[in-house]
C-alpha cells in the first residue's frame, strides 16, 4: 500500500512544475487568500463584492494554501495532489476493513489508475474534495456499521456535509446507500438504529448548510453579492442554479437557469455514462464491477442480517447505482463529472478480484468464474480502444493476448503455473485502464484545468470546442489564445492596459468595471486589486444596479469601465447593459492616445 500511495502521489503532482491557472477560480482563491472576510463568504474580487456562482468550499484549501505559500499556480495545485492520496488511503482503509487487505490494495490501485481521477487530482478542480469527503465518508460508516457505533456514523455525516461545501448536492449522491446500508445491517435493534440514522441526518444537514445559514444571516449590506442569483438569495444559488436547473427544472424562484445551449448527445442522453468519450475515462472495469456485485450478493445470501460483507456490497453498490442515476439524468459539461463513480468502482473492483481469486482456487465450476469475467471485460475494453485506435493501439490487443495465454495455461496445468496463469488474466484486466492513466504524464494527454480526462477521449472538446481548442493551443504550438478565456498569461495589450489602469486609479476601491469574467480575472489574478465584474459569472446578475453603479462612480470608488459595443437593432435586455449604455453616455472614452487599445475589444471609458 506504501508504493500504490508513493504512486498516486507521483502521478498526481506531476503538473506541480508547470501547473496552469483555472480560469476564474484562480482569482477567487487569489481574493480568498487576501482578505479572511473574502474567504469566509467566497469573494471573486479582493472588495467582497459578488460572490463566487457556487460554496467556496472548494477554493478555502487553495485559498490557505496561497496566503501560506504565496500565490503560485503550483500552490493552488498541491491541495489537490494532498486530496488525491488522502482518497487513496482511505479508499484502502474503507475496503480492507470490509473485504481484506488485498481486496483494498487493489482498490486503491484501481482508483490511482481510473483515467478521470490521474488527470482531475493533478489539476486545481472542485471535484477533488468532493471525491475525497465522499471516501473518508465511506471509510468512517465501514466503521459504525460494523460496530454499531454513533460517533463513527456522525463522522461519516460530517464528512458528507464537507462534501457539500466542495461540490452542493452532488455530495448526496452517497446518502442513500449510507443510510439504507446501515438500516439493514447494523448489530443494533431497530429503534437504535433508525435514532442513529436521525442524529446523522441532522449532522448531514447542519454541516451541509452552514455555509449557507451564514450567508442567508448577514445583512447583504455586509456581505458580498450572491451570484448565480437574481434575488441575492443563497438558497436559489446552491439548490437552484447548482441544482434542479441542471436537471432541467425550474429550480427555486430568483435562480439563474444556466444557459447550455446546444449540446451533444452525449451530455444529455440517458445512456451517456456507456459513451466511449466518457466510458473510457471511468468505465473501463464496468463489467468487472458488476460481476463482483451480483457474485458477492449470490454467495452471502443466507447469511445473518448483520453481515459485514453483504453490508458493504449494498453500500458500495447503492452508492455506484444511485451516482450514475443521477448523472444519467442530469446534464454532464465536464468529463470531470464522472470522476465520483471511481470509489464505488474501484472498491467493488477490488473486492471482486479477490473473490474471484479464491475460487478459481477452490477448484469446481466456479474455477471458471475468473476467466469469464476476464473474457467479458477486455471485449468491453477491445470495444472501447477501437474508437481510438490510433492512441496506444498495442495495449489492449496485448491485454487479450495475455488474458488468454493465461487462461489457456491455467485451464491445462496445475500448481502454480495455474496460479501465474491466472495472474496474468487479472492484470490484463486493468493494464488499458492503467495505460490510459499514465498519458496523464504526457501533457498532450492530460486535460486541462478546465476539464479532467487522461488520453484522447473526453466531451470537453465537444461541448466547448473553443475554448478546449484555446486551452490546448499552446501544447500544439499555435499561437496561444488562453488569455480570451481568462486562461494563461495576459497578452502584451492587456498588461500595457493594466499598467495604465494602475499608474491612473487615484485612489479608487476598482481598479475597473467589467463585464468580461475573463478579463476580471486575468487583472485580479495578476495584480492582485478589486475589479469590480458586473454581472456576475453568467452576465445576468443584477449586480450592481444602475442605481449602486452611479452612486460608486459618484463617490470616486470607480473611475474607468472597459464596455463593449451596443448590441445592433436590441435594447438593453440586463442589468449589465443598462450600466454600459450608462457609461456609454455620461463616460469620456480614453483616447487611444493616450493609453492602449482596450483588450477583449471593450472600449476604455473614465468616469
Amino acid at each position: 500500500m506504501i508504493a500504490v500511495a508513493g504512486l498516486a502521489a507521483l502521478l498526481y503532482a506531476r503538473n506541480l512544475a508547470s501547473s496552469d491557472f483555472v480560469p476564474y477560480y484562480s482569482a477567487a482563491a487569489r481574493s480568498m487568500s487576501e482578505s479572511w472576510s473574502a474567504f469566509l463568504f467566497g469573494s471573486f474580487d479582493p472588495a467582497g463584492s459578488i460572490t463566487l456562482d457556487k460554496i467556496p468550499g472548494f477554493l478555502w484549501p487553495q485559498a490557505l494554501a496561497a496566503r501560506v505559500l504565496g500565490f503560485h499556480a503550483w500552490a493552488l495545485t498541491l491541495p489537490q495532489v494532498v486530496e488525491g492520496v488522502v482518497a487513496v488511503l482511505a479508499l484502502y482503509a474503507a475496503v480492507r476493513r470490509w473485504a481484506g487487505a488485498a481486496a483494498g490494495v487493489l482498490a486503491a490501485a484501481i482508483f490511482t489508475f481510473t483515467p478521470v481521477a490521474a488527470s482531475m487530482f493533478g489539476h486545481a478542480m472542485e471535484d477533488g474534495a468532493l471525491t475525497m469527503c465522499s471516501v473518508l465518508a465511506a471509510a468512517a460508516w465501514q466503521r459504525a456499521v460494523q460496530t454499531a457505533r454513533l460517533r463513527a456514523l456522525l463522522l461519516a455525516g460530517v464528512w458528507v456535509g464537507l462534501g457539500f461545501q466542495a461540490k452542493m448536492l452532488a455530495a448526496w449522491a452517497i446518502l442513500p446507500a449510507l443510510a439504507l446500508a446501515y438500516l439493514v445491517a447494523a448489530p443494533a435493534g431497530l429503534r437504535r438504529r433508525l435514532w442513529h440514522l436521525a442524529l446523522a441526518g441532522a449532522v448531514v444537514v447542519a454541516v451541509s448548510a452552514s455555509w449557507m445559514l451564514i450567508v442567508a444571516l448577514t445583512p447583504a449590506a455586509d456581505r458580498p453579492f450572491v451570484d448565480g442569483t437574481t434575488s441575492n438569495d443563497v438558497a436559489g444559488m446552491v439548490l437552484g442554479y447548482n441544482g434542479a436547473t441542471r436537471f432541467g427544472a425550474l429550480g427555486l424562484a430568483g435562480a439563474i437557469t444556466p444557459d447550455f445551449g446546444d449540446l451533444p448527445a452525449v451530455a444529455t442522453g440517458g445512456l451517456k455514462l456507456l459513451d466511449p468519450r466518457l466510458a473510457t475515462q471511468i468505465g473501463w472495469l464496468y463489467p468487472l464491477a458488476v460481476v463482483s456485485l451480483v457474485v458477492g450478493v449470490w454467495e452471502r445470501r443466507g447469511q445473518p442480517r448483520t453481515d459485514p460483507v453483504r453490508a458493504g456490497l449494498l453500500m458500495w453498490g447503492l452508492w455506484l447505482a444511485a451516482t450514475a442515476a443521477i448523472y444519467s439524468a442530469g446534464t454532464i459539461i465536464h468529463t470531470t463529472y464522472v470522476a465520483a463513480l471511481a470509489a464505488p468502482l474501484a472498491a467493488l473492483s477490488g473486492f471482486g478480484i479477490v473473490r474471484l481469486w479464491q475460487a478459481f482456487r477452490a477448484g469446481g465450476a466456479r474455477r471458471w468464474a475468473l476467466p469469464a469475467c476476464a473474457a467479458v471485460t477486455l471485449a468491453w475494453a477491445a470495444w472501447l480502444s477501437s474508437r481510438y485506435p490510433g492512441f496506444l493501439p498495442w495495449v489492449t490487443p496485448g491485454a487479450v493476448v495475455l488474458a488468454a495465454t493465461g487462461s489457456l495455461v491455467a485451464a491445462r496445468v496445475r500448481g502454480r503455473l495455474a496460479v501465474a496463469g491466472m495472474a496474468c488474466a487479472v492484470a490484463a484486466m486493468v493494464v488499458t485502464p492503467a495505460a490510459w492513466a499514465a498519458s496523464a504524464l504526457d501533457p498532450l494527454y492530460d486535460g486541462t484545468v478546465l476539464d479532467a480526462s487522461a488520453g484522447p477521449s473526453g466531451i470537453f472538446e465537444v461541448v466547448a470546442p473553443d475554448v478546449w481548442a484555446a486551452s490546448h493551443g499552446r501544447l500544439e504550438g499555435v499561437p496561444y489564445a488562453g488569455a480570451g478565456i481568462g486562461l494563461g498569461p495576459t497578452t502584451q495589450q492587456q498588461r500595457a492596459t493594466l499598467a495604465y489602469l494602475e499608474a491612473n486609479r487615484d485612489g479608487a476601491t476598482y481598479l475597473v468595471a467589467t463585464q468580461s469574467v475573463a478579463l476580471a480575472t486575468l487583472y485580479i489574478r495578476d495584480s492582485g486589486q478589486p475589479v469590480l465584474l458586473v454581472g456576475g459569472f453568467t452576465g445576468r446578475a443584477p449586480f450592481p444596479t444602475l442605481a449602486r453603479f452611479q452612486q460608486l462612480v459618484a463617490s470616486g470608488q470607480v473611475r474607468y469601465a472597459l464596455v463593449p459595443d451596443p448590441p445592433q437593432g436590441s435594447p438593453p435586455t440586463a442589468t449589465r447593459d443598462g450600466i454600459a449604455a450608462w457609461v456609454r453616455a455620461n463616460c469620456q472614452p480614453v483616447s487611444p492616445g493616450t493609453h492602449p487599445v482596450a483588450p477583449m475589444g471593450d472600449a476604455l471609458y473614465a468616469c
